[in-house]
């Protein structure tokens, strides 16, 4: 075993440095870092429904469009981490973890194949430190797997440009993935037929068989919905498609770029230039050279036509086609005789030291998961310590700055009424300072108001029946 070791090539080596600084920028201060709002109270309610409730899914929440719901497939492959760590919704951050490794040695590997070894490690290295790519994998949402389809969608095409048409298996596939992923997905779906186009060489039978199977097999949840509901998402996507956007078409533009290509000028200048001068020094062909631009502009194109209200995150896929383009870049400059390696190593350090400091600077907001599970479990043992038979809790902040509490409350096993005269009330303040003075307990940012000692539990106890508050109340973006 320890000779095996001993005698591992470098290359190997250097992945599994890769791998132990993604592992590492991905759980740094996570506890602390970890935020838990309405997004996390959402994803962890859903898993709670289909753990305890039994209830086989086939939609997760609602996206923001009116009506129409992500696929359920990250709420499944949550389960299994919230059953290792008994509910606690810490378990979504191992997922997300494992998750944010498998895709940096899928960027490893995909370039590897295309590019040979260096490129597979130096697009393993960016995938693994890069500010950008890890805040992704740290913020826990049903589209932190976008990245991962990204890079095997790319190699699906750039299979196909090659003329090898059975990844048009993996192609569909990943098409059919999308429901689950993310919908802005949807555009970039054109590179399919137009990499077969490209190729001048079609796929046979079985392939477009296999494919069409393939692709309806992650959909059979999104149809067997729609059959229950009336078709209610097609026909809920078909009336957003109608509906008119208020932002004069200039300003619409001009958001759309500064969220798919940076705010600076002069980067989305060069961003776009890129794919020419890779075509320039015959790092891509023609065709390579096509398919980059129309990622690009397929996805800014959709936005920029639909009504719907865009969102940094939505132009995930954008930004991962500049990582590609960038390992694309530093594979070219490492065949530069006498200075490629130093050159490209020196840039990969400085971007090392870049994002290292990055990560370090990061710093909690003060009312994520910690100070939230940290108020549940001071409410929990207060309410035991009072002997109180009920209790509610109302909050003193901004709107939406409520969100987050429900399931760490209900996996603290806090049962809630609703607020009424004569019951007690704990009052949750955030920030603090909206009320310093009644504050008797802080956690980060927020404070807690208990209720008075003194109380006539004969008098609550009558109202202190009924189903638990916290279970009854509707959830926005959740269904049954």
């Amino acid at each position: 075993m320890f000779r095996r070791i001993k005698f591992l090539s470098p290359a190997t080596l250097l992945l599994i440095l890769i791998l132990l600084l993604a592992v590492s920028f991905r759980i740094y201060n996570i506890n602390s870092i970890h935020g838990f709002a309405a997004d996390a109270d959402l994803y962890s309610w859903i898993v709670r429904d289909i753990v305890h409730n039994k209830h086989i899914r086939l939609v997760g929440q609602m996206t923001s469009t009116q009506g129409v719901y992500a696929g359920p497939l990250f709420y499944y492959l949550l389960v299994p981490f919230f059953l290792i760590t008994d509910m606690d919704p810490i378990g979504a951050v191992i997922f997300a973890t494992i998750l944010g490794v498998i895709t940096v040695y899928s960027y490893y590997f995909v370039f590897k194949k295309i590019l040979g070894s260096w490129a597979g490690l130096i697009a393993g290295f960016l995938q693994a430190v890069l500010p950008l790519r890890v805040g992704f994998d740290r913020w826990i949402v049903p589209s932190v797997t976008v990245n991962l389809w990204c890079i095997w969608f790319f190699y699906s095409i750039v299979k196909i440009l090659g003329g090898d048409t059975k990844y048009l298996i993996l192609g569909l596939f990943l098409s059919g993935m999308v429901w689950h992923i993310h919908l802005s997905l949807a555009p970039l779906l054109i590179l399919l037929p137009l990499s077969v186009v490209f190729s001048k060489k079609m796929p046979t039978q079985k392939i477009m068989v296999l494919g069409f199977v393939v692709f309806i097999l992650p959909m059979l949840p999104f149809f067997l919905f729609e059959l229950r509901h009336q078709f209610t998402q097609l026909l809920s996507s078909v009336n957003s498609l109608n509906t008119t956007s208020n932002i004069p078409l200039m300003d619409k533009i001009i958001k759309i770029l500064n969220q798919s290509l940076g705010g600076n000028f002069y980067f989305k200048f060069l961003w776009l230039l890129l794919p020419l001068i890779l075509y320039r020094f015959r790092s891509v062909d023609l065709k390579m050279l096509t398919v980059f631009y129309i990622w690009i502009f397929s996805v800014i194109g959709f936005f920029i036509v639909s009504s719907k209200e865009s969102s940094e995150y939505y132009f995930t896929s954008t930004q991962t086609i500049f990582l590609i383009l960038s390992v694309y870049l530093l594979s070219r400059l490492l065949k530069i005789k006498r200075i490629g390696l130093s050159l490209v190593g020196l840039l990969l350090i400085i971007v090392l030291i870049y994002s290292a400091n990055d990560l370090f600077k990061q710093q909690g907001n003060g009312k994520g998961y910690m100070q939230k599970m940290a108020v549940a479990k001071f409410i929990k043992i207060d309410s035991v310590t009072k002997n109180l038979p009920c209790f509610s809790i109302t909050y003193i902040t901004s709107p939406g700055e409520d969100s987050g509490f429900r399931y760490i409350y209900w996996f603290n096993q806090i049962k809630l009424q609703q607020p009424k005269t004569g019951i007690p009330n704990y009052t949750v303040v955030l920030p603090y300072n909206l009320s310093p003075d009644s504050i008797v307990e802080k956690f980060g940012l927020i404070g807690v108001i208990p209720p008075a000692n003194s109380y006539n539990f004969n008098e609550i106890a009558p109202v202190c029946s009924g189903e638990d508050f916290n279970l009854t109340q509707p959830m926005w973006g959740y269904t049954d």
